[in-house]
């Protein structure tokens, strides 16, 4: 029987490799070495080392979720599109660093997560699904990061929200906004998206120049992005467009016209609004909109209350810019304006998603028919 081999003579079978991490005062590279006992190991070593010594992305594992969070979104979501980026931020900033901010990271359990969603249930369920959503994708990487060893939102449950059926503004509404976007100073912006339908960051963009007063068109051509690093590119090819200007908006652009390179919603510091402002200015418009009656309102974020009126106790519009577009969608519907025409309009990429919403009003007219022929047979009953 041969002898047994001593550990030291033992053939190592791991995959070994080196990191070039620099170079020394003569100039001579530096090495880490690396080894695995798969090739997979091998590339997750030489990632972690990549981390530590050259892109100073490292991070550590015994890290709060106040601190990895926002270093997650710095990192790995600067390539995301400028609503998926505002999306991830409100979220992390309103729902998540209050509750989990102080947590330790591999303290995080489902059910704490489960807990948090729970208590969103007078939230809209695509609102839910949006908290769920950022969770997932945090712990999701931070198990990838090695910062946690088991990801606590794998099997997160959708509480039952409140109904999220989209839907055009009501009559009170649409007579507030207009009110509201004659005494505010920065009311054109509620005109924009009331009868052009845009897109927020596409309102944000427009300069004085992008409007042809003779063809009473504009020129939807770039947009305000408040992300870090974002630029002022559209969405798509089809969200490059020019839109017709009805005539209440014609005479209230010619009123305030400006400089041709200057832009129609100005910034107090710098020339267009900024996201603190944006969302300052969009909060107390929807504060002053909640005085009418018949408006459905929520309460002001407790982060507004030292920069818009109303006190502790106020209340907001539940609106957003996004209800104004589907609004104008509507409008058109009503209108009868084609729907290929309405798509172009609406800078839709793909003429389904108009048809979508087309489809949905049909639905819905249908629906008040079969009313008014139900309350018709009954009344001659």
């Amino acid at each position: 029987m041969p002898a047994k081999k001593k550990l030291s003579q033992k053939v190592d079978k791991r995959y070994r490799g080196r990191v070039r991490i620099g170079v020394d005062g003569d100039g001579s590279p530096l090495y880490k070495y690396i080894s695995g006992r798969t090739k997979a190991e091998l590339e997750a070593a030489r990632e972690d080392m990549e981390q530590r010594y050259i892109s100073g992305s490292y991070v550590k594992k015994e890290m709060t979720f106040g601190e990895y969070a926002p270093r997650w979104l710095e990192i790995y979501k600067t390539k995301k599109s400028s609503a998926t980026y505002e999306m991830y931020e409100s979220t992390l900033r309103v729902h998540l660093l209050p509750v989990l901010g102080q947590r330790q990271m591999r303290a995080v359990m489902p059910t704490d997560l489960q807990k948090l969603l729970n208590t969103k249930t007078s939230m809209s369920e695509s609102s839910i699904d949006k908290i769920r959503l950022t969770m997932k994708q945090i712990f999701k990487r931070a198990t990838a990061d090695y910062i946690i060893d088991r990801d606590p939102s794998m099997a997160l449950e959708l509480p039952r929200g409140t109904s999220n059926e989209r839907r055009a503004l009501t009559q009170a509404e649409a007579n507030a906004a207009l009110r509201v976007a004659e005494s505010h100073p920065q009311g054109m912006l509620l005109l924009l998206l009331y009868y052009l339908g845009l897109r927020k960051g596409e309102a944000l963009g427009l300069y004085w120049s992008d409007i042809d007063w003779d063809a009473r068109t504009i020129h939807i051509q770039r947009k305000i992005d408040h992300r870090p690093g974002g630029d002022d590119r559209l969405k798509t090819l089809a969200s490059y467009r020019h839109v017709p200007i009805p005539s209440p908006l014609l005479d209230a652009l010619f009123a305030a016209r400006g400089d041709a390179d200057g832009y129609i919603l100005p910034g107090d510091r710098i020339e267009h609004l900024c996201k603190a402002s944006y969302t300052r200015v969009w909060a107390q418009m929807m504060v002053d909109m909640a005085e009418s009656s018949g408006i459905e309102t929520r309460p002001l974020p407790k982060y507004l209350h030292g920069y818009v009126g109303g006190g502790k106790n106020a209340r907001m519009s539940v609106l957003t810019a996004h209800y104004f577009r589907h609004n104008y969608a509507t409008l058109l519907y009503q209108a009868n304006v084609p729907l290929l025409t309405a798509s172009y309009w609406l800078g839709h990429s793909d003429i389904k998603m108009t048809a979508q919403i087309y489809t949905h009003l049909d639905q819905q007219k249908a629906s008040k028919d079969v009313r008014l022929l139900n309350d018709f047979l009954i009344g001659n009953g």
